[in-house]
């Protein structure tokens, strides 16, 4: 009797010394088992509510985000990129998040949708797919094929024309030659207007989004060009209005996977998160990772 009151004693100390993260595994009373890694779910709710546009996103629409967020960091961990640092980031986000007067009651939905989804992940040939998701498509989702060069073949293009009716749908964004001469010659891309250089869309991938962009005599991607002007979207138009050069931008993000906004909408309509996700990502499936 002595030895097991010191037995539950030595359990109820690591249990109250156990730093946040850590999971205790008990298999009999001579044995006891520290997992030291973190477990991925504990930190999904607030992945997840640092990736939901707003308050009112709907449930089934935070549900089918719970699993690519699942679906993204699983993949991660699997490759090893995940860091105890990245851990560490994760707690202070949320951390930093609580601040938010708003977040009790919001954070309590997404940590539902996350139970209710518990371990279930996108998977393409019984391989998990990266989680990939943007804002705002530009009315079509784009092909993984014409992003990457493999790799990610689960991801085709859907129609969402419902994101045109998005407020965030259409930008415009200017800059001034000498600011874009500038800019481009740092990144080895001369370009002078006033000798009659242009920034001309040459070619297009099926959602219409940039693919070939002529910046001076120099062919880059339309992704480069939205990560160095940090641009919206990569679906745009260039049009030089004299004083400025105008980028009209349609849809936020990079195209791929789920639209956010779709999915809010298709969940307002009554669709489930697997319809959503089957709708975004008709290559792939849902299936239940097995609790270790």
């Amino acid at each position: 009797m002595r030895e097991r009151l010191s037995y539950l004693a030595v359990v109820l100390m690591i249990l109250l010394c156990a730093p946040s993260g850590v999971v205790l595994l008990f298999s009999d009373k001579e044995k006891i088992q520290i997992q030291k890694e973190p477990d991925l779910e504990d930190y999904l709710a607030g992945i997840v509510y640092s990736q939901i546009p707003e308050e009112d996103f709907p449930k089934e629409a935070i549900k089918a985000q719970a699993v690519l967020a699942r679906s993204e960091w699983t993949c991660r961990i699997q490759e090893g990129s995940v860091s105890e640092e990245d851990w560490q980031q994760e707690a202070v986000n949320l951390r930093r998040e609580m601040k938010d007067p708003k977040f009790q009651k919001f954070y309590q939905q997404i940590q539902s949708a996350v139970i209710m989804t518990r371990q279930e992940v996108l998977a393409y040939q019984d391989e998990i797919c990266r989680g990939i998701f943007h804002r705002v498509s530009a009315g079509y989702t784009r092909d993984g094929s014409d992003v990457f060069e493999s790799g990610y073949k689960y991801i085709t293009g859907v129609e969402s024309v419902v994101d045109q009716e998005s407020e965030e749908y259409l930008t415009g964004h200017y800059f001034t030659s000498d600011f874009l001469e500038k800019e481009f010659l740092n990144f080895g891309m001369p370009l002078s207007f006033s000798e009659g250089d242009e920034i001309t869309v040459k070619t297009r991938d099926e959602a219409g989004y940039a693919a070939e962009v002529k910046v001076g005599d120099t062919i880059c991607r339309g992704e480069e060009i939205r990560q160095l002007l940090h641009l919206p979207s990569a679906c745009f138009t260039v049009e030089n209005q004299g004083k400025k050069i105008r980028f009209l931008c349609r849809g936020q993000g990079h195209g791929m996977g789920m639209s956010q906004y779709g999915a809010g909408r298709m969940a307002q309509e009554g669709s489930t998160y697997r319809e959503i996700l089957s709708y975004y990502f008709p290559e792939a499936e849902i299936l239940t990772l097995e609790s270790e």
